[in-house]
């Protein structure tokens, strides 16, 4: 095993999962959904990143993508609310790229404020989802792309959770400060290991997921990109997630990114014993869990999964509830609507073709839990009455 973002082969072994599918395979075909792969976490002890040892291949993955931003209503809020602090604190800069657009959803609010927009993303099968009116190059971001976007040329560059999910992240943070003028800007968000698999939440591991990121790992991945953080806000998406600031090395660290730093080394994320420890409270959490489908779950009656996330098929995967022969599944997408569910025999109902069954279900869980305020309140208008169980970040039932 060599390390993907310092090539030293000072790896230690964290957790195996095992075979586990793709988080987003959702497809028409069975065997294609089911199809699984090995999932180990591992940790370079060397430049202190957490990190898979074992990828598929990223077209298996990003060509035919099924996760949606514009599918869920609490993620567009977001990316409202992110265009507003874009244009809060860079309205006088004007050229942004956004790389992982997907379906172009931020690139329209951005657009509206009047900034130059371009985005970039692997997924062919959101062409036709992606506005008309932007420029979208719907490719990999690699050393290709140098040919497409000129050097020294842009004023802000943005990744919203996309920066975990490729092996070669750490060529594209220089890809990023050779494209970037030098008062340009990289903003950046991050599922945080810190409130995600750090505190046992383990459906956030995923092949996807290929880094699981910390602030001391981002610092040496970024210098080594010549790129210094600026600053750093933690935000509440994705179970507790990241916004980076960085720019090129001629910046200075503000006293907030400081402080974070001097907590994750007092926090012992920069030895690998903190990360091993880890691995058997991952294994608890597993074995918790399965303590309480088994004692609360009634196997003889239906039960409804609410929402097809990449952390639910995690979930689904990991624990006994895959293991229940009667289980249904609704979500909001309409690109998964009719797909199986990844390592299932199940397939997933669009919400809305649902909308006279819910009354029929005593039992759910709530795979979407980050949007639970949201989930909840639409169970409550579908006439669903019975328990919902949720089992992240902590257990707890809702009685509808």
């Amino acid at each position: 095993m060599i390390c993907l973002s310092c090539k030293s082969k000072k790896l230690t072994n964290i957790y195996d999962f095992g075979l586990i599918p793709l988080v987003n395979a959702f497809y028409k075909n069975k065997l294609k959904s089911n199809k699984k792969y090995r999932l180990n976490l591992v940790y370079c002890s060397f430049c202190k990143v957490l990190q898979l040892s074992d990828t598929p291949r990223e077209n298996l993955i990003f060509e035919n993508y099924k996760h949606i931003s514009s599918a869920s209503e609490d993620n567009l809020k977001h990316l409202k609310k992110f265009s507003d602090f874009i244009f809060f604190k860079y309205k006088d800069k004007k050229k942004i790229l956004e790389i992982g657009c997907n379906d172009g959803s931020l690139l329209k609010f951005l657009s509206k404020k009047k900034f130059y927009c371009l985005g970039i993303d692997p997924a062919k099968n959101l062409k036709e989802l992606q506005p008309k009116n932007i420029k979208i190059i719907n490719k990999f971001f690699n050393n290709k792309i140098a040919t497409i976007i000129k050097k020294n040329s842009l004023d802000i560059i943005i990744g919203l959770n996309v920066f975990a999910h490729f092996k070669s992240v750490q060529n594209s943070f220089k890809l990023i400060n050779n494209f970037l003028k030098n008062d340009g800007v990289f903003v950046f968000e991050v599922a945080y290991a810190l409130e995600t698999i750090l505190k046992s939440k383990f459906d956030t591991i995923y092949h996807e997921h290929v880094f699981n990121h910390t602030i001391i790992g981002l610092k040496n991945m970024l210098r080594r990109a010549n790129f210094k953080i600026e600053n750093i806000e933690k935000i509440k998406t994705q179970g507790g997630s990241l916004r980076i600031i960085a720019r090129k090395n001629n910046h200075k660290s503000k006293e907030n990114y400081k402080n974070f730093l001097r907590k994750e080394y007092n926090k012992k994320l920069d030895i690998k014993e903190t990360y091993k420890k880890m691995g058997l409270l991952i294994k608890k959490k597993i074995d918790s869990i399965n303590k309480i489908i088994d004692s609360r779950i009634n196997f003889k009656k239906k039960l409804l999964l609410v929402g097809a996330p990449a952390r639910g098929v995690i979930f689904y995967n990991t624990c006994n509830i895959r293991y229940h022969q009667n289980i249904y599944c609704v979500d909001d997408s309409k690109t998964k609507d009719g797909c199986f569910f990844p390592g299932a025999n199940f397939r997933i109902i669009h919400t809305k073709k649902f909308l006279k069954k819910y009354s029929k279900f005593s039992q759910a869980i709530l795979l979407s839990w980050n949007y639970k305020k949201t989930m909840i309140k639409k169970l409550k208008s579908l006439n669903f009455i019975g328990n919902v169980y949720i089992f992240f970040p902590k257990f707890e039932i809702v009685k509808i």
